[in-house]
């Protein structure tokens, strides 16, 4: 998705360390942010998708990542479930990530952090019992959905796990495609499959969305509250609605793009209380005037959902007990920042199968086997733009439009994180489309708006 790339969907990977030479004065900041993202993707990689160490370095930080972060060296202990990454010796110190059953992995910040991170877990998805059940009950394809041309899916399919197939990792790793309410077709690459999550980047935003919609169903949240948070209170900040962060019209300062040491940047990696961090910026712009593309007010609304439950354990089951489980969700992984809460920008680990069950939600509009999940208009909520501001691209943390389908915003509700994940929601064609990938040091990019097209092509011949 070019358009959406020039944003910045999610944290860096290979320009993540492109400023690692920088002036002085910034080298501390860009190296932790560089040791940090290394460390915590190799950790999720290793511990939450089952991956070896040597797979995630040569594929996350081979060809595509900068030359000063590829001289960076992680050091795993499978024992404790940690990583560390040492930073340059003129800076000194290491970064540490760490695995908690059910959570995943953190960065842990300071003295003592990793022993108090790995004191809290909680319990994973129920297992894949009924693998062998037609999805979503299970896992199996549907290969009897009257009036599809398989063959030509098929081809679809196999012709977009060829980009990248040769680059050890890199390029696609998963597609799938449902229609009708069936799986009706998926392919994974080499070393990938079908109950290996993997990192959806800013394809998080829109789950948390759908969070914050069970939430709002019970009445826990009102989307015209204002005065959010204490330190707002007595400034601009105050008239900063729960509605202006969903919709990124907040007027909130904060810097999302490719620069090493910008603002995303340093929450991800940096910062142990993400969402403090993000509502720390003054107000630049008056609430609801300017469109701006943050995920600091993605963490900033999670922080807000946190505050709805009276005691961690209920809110570590939260998206679990919320909508994993109820949807069949069973290899996905939500991960939270030291100070506990969920990282809704970025860090949910999850698979292709997963991901479809969720955009399935959203074809239902909220409804999973006659139980109403998200509120009555919620994806109507979700899928309108708030007032031009933006160009009509953007809903409520969910884009309408994409490069892959120029134009066509009534029809379109799109998921897209960082380095080649995304899901095509086609409403008014009871279809999804997911994909991830690795797009990083690939002389060509994906072609999605013709892998979207030939998929469409493919689930009605008789169109064309």
């Amino acid at each position: 998705m070019n358009r959406l790339k020039s944003v910045v969907l999610g944290v860096l990977a290979c320009g993540v360390m492109a400023s690692i030479h920088a002036e002085e004065s910034g080298q501390a900041v860009v190296a932790r942010i560089g040791a940090g993202w290394m460390a915590h993707m190799v950790c999720s990689g290793v511990f939450v998708s089952g991956r070896s160490v040597e797979s995630v370095m040569s594929a996350e930080f081979g060809a595509g990542a900068d030359p000063a972060l590829r001289a960076l060296a992680p050091e795993v202990d499978k024992g404790r479930k940690r990583v560390t990454v040492a930073l340059p010796e003129a800076i000194g110190g290491v970064a540490t990530a760490v695995y908690r059953k059910g959570l995943g992995c953190t960065i842990a910040h300071g003295a003592g952090s990793a022993e108090a991170l790995q004191a809290v877990s909680t319990r994973p998805l129920k297992g894949a019992a009924r693998a062998k059940r037609p999805w979503p009950m299970g896992m199996a394809v549907s290969r009897d959905v009257e009036g599809l041309d398989y063959a030509a899916l098929d081809a679809v399919l196999e012709e977009a796990l060829q980009h990248g197939a040769d680059a050890h990792g890199l390029g696609t790793r998963a597609v799938a495609v449902v229609h009708k309410g069936w799986l009706v077709a998926e392919r994974y690459a080499e070393g990938f499959d079908a109950s290996m999550p993997v990192y959806s980047a800013s394809m998080s935003k829109t789950v948390t969305a759908m969070l914050i919609g069970t939430l709002v169903r019970e009445g826990k949240l009102d989307m015209a509250r204002t005065g959010l948070r204490p330190e707002w209170r007595d400034d601009s900040r105050r008239g900063i609605s729960f509605d202006h962060l969903m919709r990124m019209v907040s007027g909130l300062e904060f810097l999302e793009q490719y620069a090493a040491a910008s603002h995303v940047n340093i929450m991800l990696m940096n910062e142990p209380d993400m969402a403090g961090y993000a509502a720390s910026h003054r107000s630049i712009v008056r609430p609801g005037v300017r469109w701006s593309y943050s995920s600091g007010t993605t963490n900033i609304i999670m922080a807000l959902a946190r505050e709805t439950f009276e005691d961690d354990r209920s809110w570590y089951n939260f998206p679990r007990v919320a909508l994993f489980e109820p949807l069949g969700l069973r290899h996905s992984v939500f991960e939270t920042d030291e100070a506990g809460t969920f990282v809704g920008s970025s860090f949910i680990w999850s698979t292709a199968q997963d991901y479809a069950r969720l955009a399935q939600l959203l074809l239902q509009d909220g409804v999973w086997e006659g139980e109403r999940l998200l509120p009555e208009g919620w994806v109507a909520y979700m899928s309108s733009p708030h007032d031009g501001t933006d160009g009509g691209h953007y809903g409520a943390q969910t884009w309408l439009r994409n490069s892959a389908m120029p134009g066509e915003a009534s029809n379109l509700i799109a998921m897209s994180g960082y380095g080649g994940q995304s899901v095509i929601v086609l409403r008014e064609e009871d279809t999804a489309i997911v994909r991830f990938g690795w797009d990083f040091g690939l002389d060509e990019s994906f072609d999605e708006r013709k892998f979207v097209a030939d998929v469409r092509t493919a689930l009605r011949p008789s169109a064309d």
